[in-house]
Order: C-alpha cells, then structure tokens, then sequence
C-alpha cells in the first residue's frame, strides 16, 4: 500500500449503504471521541468529537430530533433509532461540559426531549423504557434495546449533574 490513507474498500455494515451514515455508528463516534479526550486530553479527540456532534445535531433537526437509523438513507420507508440518539445525548453533554458551548447542551436536550415525548414508555407492560431502538437498516425493525434504556438513564443522570463515568 503506497498511501496509508488509500480506502480499500466501502463494506455494507449497518447503514443503508457503504457510503451512508449509520445514526448509531455515529453515536459512538461522538462518545466514543469525547471519551478518549476525557482521558487523554489529546485536543483533537475534542475536535473530532464537537465535529461529529454538530453533523448529528444539524441533522437530526430536520427530523423534530428523532434520530433516523441512517442520515443517508431514502426518506421513505422511515426507520429511528432512538439507541443512537441516546448515546450521542451521553456525548453532547460531556461535549459541553469540556468547552462550556450550550449548543451541544441544547443539541442534547433536544433529543432526550423529542425521545421522552415520542417514544419512552413507562408502563411495565413493555420491555424497555425507551422505544423505537433498530437493529440495523437492512432489517427495518424497531425493537426493544435494553443499553437504549441504559444510555437514557446515564444522560439523565449527567443533566442532573452526575459525573460518574462508567467508561
């Protein structure tokens, strides 16, 4: 390989396509970044991670705040995954409280917010608070996903001022 940065090749993972952007990937693109900046202090951990946070709160604007299951994806059938908007929330906040910038404090807010309002159900009759978590896009199904539940629950807890981190 000539160019280290030579893309080999665009294998389908859980997105619509090779070339598209899986909402939960991107999810843990921007926890999994502010994470390692939280950790490392390396500057450009927090760069990547207030990037990718600002592409998935622009686009999830445009969706009320309810994630889709692939920003790239055809707009009909319509898919969520309330999981990727969960876990970016977990990461908004860190993003904030390492840079003090309310737009991804509000960004984070947003989602938890439209999620309550749509899809948390409290009734002991389901199997997870939070609805509408997705397997992938290929199989279109909204499902119950148990760490969906989990990521929520740590979001509220860092609004109300936790700074426990788990990872």
């Amino acid at each position: 390989l000539d160019k280290p940065d030579t893309v080999l090749s665009y294998p389908q993972g859980q997105g619509y396509s090779p070339e598209s952007c899986w909402t939960r990937g991107q999810g843990w693109t921007v926890y999994g970044f502010i994470l390692s900046y939280i950790h490392t202090g390396k500057v450009e951990y927090l760069e990547t991670a207030k990037k990718t946070g600002r592409y998935f709160i622009e686009q999830v604007k445009k969706t009320g705040y309810l994630p889709l299951v692939d920003f790239k994806a055809p707009e009909t059938p319509v898919y969520y995954d309330s999981t990727a908007g969960a876990i970016v929330s977990c990461g908004l906040i860190e993003i904030y409280k390492a840079t003090g910038d309310e737009y991804y404090l509000e960004g984070a807010l947003n989602i938890l917010k439209a999620m309550e309002k749509v899809w948390v159900n409290y009734t002991l009759e389901e199997d997870s608070i939070l609805q509408m978590g997705s397997e992938c896009y290929r199989y279109g199904v909204h499902k119950h996903i148990i760490y969906g539940d989990y990521f929520f629950a740590e979001a509220i807890l860092k609004l109300k001022g936790s700074d426990y981190l788990i990872w």
